[in-house]
């Protein structure tokens, strides 16, 4: 029975699992694509200002032409550099790596270039106005960005919807499964204590003729081989009885026929001396014991 048990629960047991395996997956996966979305948004958006921060500064230093511009300079360009290796940290395709190690080079060059031309030199003039392309740049690296994560949702939208297939379908084969396997256990377990069921009903009755004999499980058969000693010793029983009974039948047999042809004789002697007979309606009780 534990056996059967164990083969009826194990697909249902199976299919639990797996359901709780995909469950885990997709939830640990979009987990990541949430965390990965947040922290992108947030680069991007460190790095449009800093970006800012940085046209600012050095068309600050192009008008004023003071050094402590530059030290200023220095510490927002570290900023960018930080928040272009932390976007470098997140699972991107090489397209939007190579955005933003351009994005980086570029930068490098820039603060390269602010540091070695004058404040008022026309090369210095050229060099402000290339911010915007910095910034064109960053918006091609966030654009990218967001078509991955974009691109991963969708995935993971396909993911789920085949999870739910897999699991409709598991679910339609293991019921019809289930179902055969108990019909199965059903008809193993049930046919011998059926036959279990009969051989007690007949022993009921007094019917010891039929030998027990049941195949199946080793418990039912330990069982069936009880209730054949059972029977056995029944059987031996009625045979002592029925024995018993005809010894008693031949014993008493003798005695009774003696008792009876004493009474025949005695009222036939009272006849020949004509003294009166019993009445008619008195009875002489004859016993016949018959073997059982």
């Amino acid at each position: 029975m534990l056996i059967g048990f164990t083969i009826v629960a194990a697909p249902l047991l199976f299919a639990i699992m797996n359901a709780a395996l995909q469950m885990n997956r997709l939830s640990a996966r979009s987990e990541q694509l949430v965390l990965h979305g947040v922290r992108a948004t947030r680069n991007n958006q460190r790095m449009f200002e800093e970006i800012g921060a940085l046209e600012r500064t050095a068309r600050l230093y192009q008008i004023v032409g003071k050094a402590d511009l530059l030290d200023v300079y220095a510490r927002i360009h570290g900023r960018l550099i930080s928040t272009v290796n932390e976007l470098l940290g997140l699972p991107l395709d090489a397209q939007t790596r190579d955005g933003a190690r351009g994005l980086e080079n570029e930068a490098e060059r820039l603060q390269t270039e602010l540091r070695q031309d004058s404040p008022n030199s026309a090369r210095m003039a050229d060099l402000v106005n290339a911010y915007p392309q910095l910034s064109d740049m960053a918006s091609q690296v966030s654009s990218r960005v967001s078509a991955q994560i974009d691109s991963e949702l969708n995935k993971l939208e396909q993911a789920t919807q085949g999870a739910q297939r897999n699991l409709f379908w598991e679910t339609l084969l293991l019921v019809p499964l289930t179902l055969a396997v108990v019909a199965v256990f059903t008809y193993l377990f049930g046919r011998p204590i059926r036959a279990i069921d009969r051989a007690i009903s007949e022993l009921g009755r007094g019917t010891f003729s039929r030998p027990i004999a049941i195949r199946g499980p080793a418990d039912l058969e330990r069982l069936a081989t009880q209730l054949e000693w059972l029977r056995g010793r029944l059987l031996d029983l009625a045979q002592e009885k029925n024995r018993f009974l005809r010894h008693m039948s031949h014993e008493l047999k003798t005695p009774l026929a003696n008792i009876r042809e004493a009474i025949e004789g005695y009222v036939d002697g009272l006849k020949a001396d004509g003294l009166p007979v019993p009445e008619p309606h008195t009875k002489i009780a004859t016993v016949e014991i018959k073997a059982a």
